[in-house]
C-alpha cells in the first residue's frame, strides 16, 4: 500500500512539473522587464570580457587587478551573456526563460528535499505549497536575482541533507556535491556562503549524536578517529566551494580573503539608501524596524502556508518530545537541523540583525522552500492525526484544506502577471495593501502600459506625430518596447503622456487627466495620463 501510495505521488509530481512547463510555454512572455534586467546582461558581459582579455593579455595580473568590483557573482548573468552569445535572439525572452529553468530546478531540489524526509507525498505537497505562493510565482518568470539564488540555496540544503543522512558513513560523493552546491548558491549570491554555516552546525551536531551513542562506552581514541573524518571534510568542503565560486566572481581574483565581507558591507550600504514604503509612511531602508522581515513575510506568505507553519510547532513538538522520552536514535538530528536552520534562521536572523531590505519579501525569498517543506509535513502529520483520533472531522479538514490551496490560486490567475503585488487577508488581501506597501516595485508593467497607449492612440487615430511619453522608474524598463513613434522624456512639459507606476506613490505627483489604469484585485498598479502635471 504504501508503495502503490509513492509511486502515485511520483506520477503527480511529474505531471505538476509537465504543468509548469506548459504554463511558461504559454506565458512567460507576458512578463515585461524588471528594472535589474539590463543592469544583469550589463554585469555577465563585463565578466566575459574580463576572461577574453585575461586569456588574450601578456601582462594577466594586470587584467586581474583591474577586474570589475562587480558585488553580484555571476553564475546567472555570466551563464545569459554566453547563451546570447552563442544562440544569438531576444535576449530579453532568453533571460525569462533561464529564470524559469533556475526555478524549475529549484522546485526539482525541493520536491528531492521534502522526499527525503516524507516521501514522494511529503515532496509533492512541498512543492505544490511553494509553487502557488505568489511572492515565488510572480518572480519564476523573470527575476534575474531573488529566483537563481532560491533555486540554488534550495539545491544546497537538498545537498547537505542528502551528506548528513548518511551518517556513521562519511559520502565523498555527497560532500563533493554538498561542495558543488554551495559554491553555486554563492556563485549566485555570496550571502549564500550562510550554507557554510549549516554545514558547520550539522556537523556539530553529529559530533553530539556521536557522543550520545557512545556514553556508555566511551573511549577518547576510538572517538577522535571516528570524528576527525567529519571534521576534516569542513575546511575540504569549503575550499572546494570557494573554489567553484571563483570562475563566476572575477572580483574574487584580487583578494578572495577579504572581498566576501566588503562586499557584504557594500551591498548593506547601498541599500541603505533605498527608499521604503512601510505602513503608509516613506523612510530609508537602513531605518526600517528590525520587525520588518518578519512582518513582511507574515503579509506576503499564503494563508495556507502560515497555518502551516502554525501546525508545526505543536507537531513538531510533539515529534521531538518523542524523541526524547523514548531515548530513540537521533541519526536524523543532524539532517533535520540542517532543514529547520534553512527554514528559519533566515528569518530570525534577520529579525535580529535588521540589515537594510527593501522591496517587501524579495530578500527573503529563498527560504520559503524550505518553510513549504515544514509546513508541509505538518499538514500530513495533523492528516494522520485526524484520521487516528478524530476521523469524524477529517472530511471537514480536507475540504478546508482544498480551500485554503484554491485560495492562492485564484490570486495567482486574477494577478496574472503581477503576482508577486500579492498581499493576504491579513492586511485584507492585495487591495489593503494600497497606499501603505510597495507594490509593482519591478516596474515590468510598464512595458504593458506602452501596449495600452500604442493600442489607444491607434484608435483615436492621432499616431501621424511623434508620441513623447514619461516613465516614472528607470527608462530601461520601457526602451525595449517603444514603438517608432513613440521616444522617451525627462521633460513633463514635453510629455504628452505619463505612464506613472504606484510603486512608492509615484502617480501622485501627477495631476492630468487619467485615461486609463492597469490594476489587478482593486490594486492600480500602472496610471495612465493625458497630458503633464
Amino acid at each position: 500500500m504504501k508503495q502503490s501510495q509513492e509511486n502515485t505521488y511520483r506520477k503527480l509530481s511529474l505531471g505538476l512539473f509537465c504543468i509548469f512547463a506548459i504554463l511558461a510555454f504559454f506565458t512567460l512572455e507576458d512578463y515585461g522587464m524588471g528594472w535589474d534586467e539590463m543592469t544583469r546582461w550589463r554585469s555577465g558581459d563585463a565578466k566575459i570580457d574580463y576572461y577574453g582579455a585575461l586569456l588574450s593579455s601578456d601582462d594577466p595580473m594586470s587584467v586581474v587587478r583591474s577586474a570589475p568590483n562587480e558585488a553580484y557573482p555571476g553564475f546567472f548573468d555570466m551563464t545569459l551573456s554566453v547563451l546570447h552569445q552563442t544562440l544569438g535572439g531576444d535576449r530579453f525572452i532568453l533571460g525569462h526563460w533561464q529564470a524559469f529553468f533556475f526555478g524549475f530546478v529549484g522546485l526539482v531540489g525541493l520536491w528531492r528535499l521534502g522526499a527525503l524526509f516524507g516521501g514522494a507525498r511529503l515532496g509533492f505537497w512541498s512543492v505544490v505549497l511553494m509553487a502557488i505562493t505568489p511572492s515565488f510565482y510572480g518572480h519564476w518568470f523573470h527575476n534575474p536575482k531573488d529566483i537563481p539564488f532560491a533555486a540554488t540555496y534550495t539545491l544546497g540544503l537538498w545537498a547537505l541533507v542528502e551528506f548528513f543522512r548518511r551518517y556513521p558513513i562519511l559520502s565523498k560523493r555527497w560532500a563533493f556535491v554538498a561542495a558543488l552546491t554551495c559554491g553555486a548558491c554563492m556563485a549566485t549570491r555570496i550571502a549564500g556562503m550562510v550554507l557554510l554555516s549549516y554545514l558547520f552546525a550539522g556537523i556539530f551536531m553529529l559530533t553530539l549524536v556521536f557522543l550520545w551513542e557512545q556514553r556508555e562506552r566511551f573511549e577518547l581514541k576510538a572517538t577522535v578517529i571516528k570524528l576527525w573524518r567529519w571534521w576534516l571534510s569542513l575546511p575540504c568542503i569549503v575550499l572546494v566551494a570557494y573554489l567553484a565560486l571563483l570562475p563566476w566572481w572575477p572580483a574574487s581574483h584580487k583578494n578572495l580573503l577579504t572581498v566576501s565581507g566588503s562586499t557584504l558591507q557594500q551591498l548593506h550600504d547601498r541599500a541603505s539608501e533605498i527608499p521604503l514604503f512601510l505602513r503608509g509612511e516613506f523612510l530609508l531602508a537602513a531605518d526600517a524596524p528590525h520587525s520588518y522581515a518578519l512582518w513582511m513575510f507574515g503579509i506576503k506568505a499564503t494563508e495556507v502556508l502560515l497555518l502551516g507553519l502554525l501546525l508545526a510547532v505543536p507537531f513538531g513538538l510533539s515529534f521531538f518530545r518523542g524523541k526524547l522520552t523514548s531515548a530513540g536514535d537521533f541519526r536524523g538530528a543532524p539532517s533535520l537541523g540542517v532543514l529547520l536552520l534553512g527554514a528559519f534562521f533566515p528569518l530570525f536572523y534577520l529579525t535580529c540583525s535588521g540589515p537594510a531590505l527593501h522591496n517587501g519579501a524579495r530578500h527573503f525569498l529563498f527560504a520559503l522552500p524550505a518553510l513549504a517543506v515544514c509546513a508541509a509535513w505538518a499538514y500530513l502529520q495533523a492528516g494522520e492525526w485526524l484520521r487516528d483520533s478524530r476521523p469524524r472531522f477529517l472530511r471537514i479538514a480536507q475540504i478546508a484544506f482544498a480551500l485554503l490551496l484554491l485560495l492562492p490560486v485564484w490570486h495567482l490567475v486574477c494577478l496574472h502577471p503581477y503576482q508577486y503585488v500579492y498581499y493576504n487577508s491579513l492586511i485584507g488581501g492585495t487591495a489593503g495593501s494600497y497606499e501603505r506597501y510597495e507594490a509593482e516595485y519591478w516596474f515590468t508593467s510598464t512595458k504593458h502600459g506602452i501596449e495600452w497607449l500604442e493600442k489607444y492612440i491607434a484608435d483615436e487615430g492621432s499616431a501621424a506625430r511623434e508620441t513623447k511619453i514619461l516613465v516614472t522608474g528607470p527608462h530601461q524598463v520601457a526602451e525595449p518596447f517603444l514603438p517608432e513613434s513613440f521616444a522617451l522624456t525627462s521633460d513633463i512639459a514635453q510629455a504628452d503622456y505619463v505612464l506613472a507606476n504606484t510603486q512608492m506613490m509615484m502617480h501622485k505627483l501627477f495631476d492630468g487627466e487619467v485615461i486609463g489604469i492597469i490594476e489587478r484585485e482593486g490594486l492600480p498598479i500602472l496610471c495612465i495620463y493625458k497630458g503633464g502635471r
